[in-house]
């Protein structure tokens, strides 16, 4: 499995990072003579992956060099591991990158509703509201993100008790009309996986649009809207702007995302990051940034968020309905 996933990165792979770090790995692990071997560099230079080539190939590489490779050590078994994991990942983004996201959820996921790339809940009504798309409309979401805090397991809302914050709804989204907010995304994915990865979670927005309770003319708006993450976000960072050691929960990526925003650090205490781990709330705090909140998702259930300001369970819908944004209550009367 190593070896032939060194074999489609070099060959087939789209990012020149994870091929060069697939190389010292090569070397780390005392394979590097294969740099050298004739077949080997006819099957990394083809620009294709042939599945039963490489296993044939495979197999003579074992035969002639597997004495030098050496694992035993438990860092080495992990560069191996990493190498093997990555190898999939990016096999599944380059299929979802040809179009073929809902055909491969429907093969691999039990259930026929979910994706392999999906939007955090509420997501797509988070931005379009506090890109002031929304407007008064927001308020048409109530029944929508009040039934998601009814029925969330970690949350213990009443109904009655979200009743009352209906009528923030329609001057909060007039609000940002008035005063969008500018929006970067902060991700340690690098550049190449992040692209397809909020293609895919843009293509489920749109989707979703469809069923919206907006008229008819604001779908037709958004879904042009929601085209294209790159002309909707004001601020793009990955890990391809930085270090690999100097990701989150270093301060880089959110410090490069507040110098694209153009936000100066007077004005730091103006900004929220939403994190959903322990090491990117970390970051947040790390690089100044006033307002902190946590919103977990089932694999980061177990983190140490306490470094947030607010840890939302109810994520962006609690945001919205329960806490209006965290904008004050005088902001939002001034509407």
């Amino acid at each position: 499995a190593y070896l032939s996933s060194v074999i489609w990165t070099l060959s087939v792979g789209q990012d020149e990072g994870r091929k060069r770090e697939v190389r010292n790995n090569l070397n780390a692990l005392g394979l590097g003579k294969l740099a050298k071997e004739e077949r080997f560099n006819r099957l990394i230079n083809q620009d294709t992956f042939d599945e039963a080539q490489t296993s044939e190939a495979v197999e003579y590489f074992i035969q002639n060099y597997g004495a030098a490779l050496h694992v035993e050590e438990f860092t080495d078994r992990v560069r191996a591991a990493i190498d093997i994991y990555y190898t999939r990942y990016h096999e599944i983004l380059a299929a979802i990158d040809r179009g073929q996201g809902e055909y491969l959820s429907k093969e691999l996921l039990a259930d026929p509703k979910k994706r392999l790339v999906e939007p955090m809940p509420g997501v797509g009504m988070f931005l379009a509201l506090i890109k002031g798309w929304l407007g008064e409309d927001l308020e048409l979401f109530f029944e929508e993100m009040s039934e998601y805090l009814i029925s969330h397991p970690k949350t213990e809302y009443k109904t009655d008790q979200l009743a009352a914050y209906r009528t923030r709804l329609a001057p909060l989204g007039k609000f940002f009309q008035e005063h969008p907010a500018r929006v970067a995304v902060v991700t340690s994915s690098i550049e190449y996986e992040a692209n397809i990865v909020l293609t895919e979670v843009f293509s489920v927005i749109r989707k979703q649009i469809l069923n919206w309770p907006i008229s008819e003319q604001k779908k037709a708006e958004l879904l042009s809207r929601f085209q294209n993450p790159r002309s909707l976000y004001d601020g793009f960072v990955t890990a391809s702007d930085s270090s690999e050691i100097r990701l989150k929960p270093h301060r880089d990526l959110y410090s490069i995302a507040l110098h694209q925003l153009g936000i100066p650090p007077a004005q730091f205490e103006n900004v929220i990051g939403f994190e959903d781990s322990e090491s990117g709330t970390i970051a947040i705090r790390a690089a100044g940034i006033g307002l902190c909140v946590a919103v977990p998702f089932a694999d980061t259930q177990g983190h140490d968020l306490t470094a947030a300001t607010h840890i939302l369970q109810g994520g962006l819908p609690e945001a919205v309905l329960v806490h209006a944004c965290f904008l004050p209550e005088e902001r939002l009367q001034k509407n």
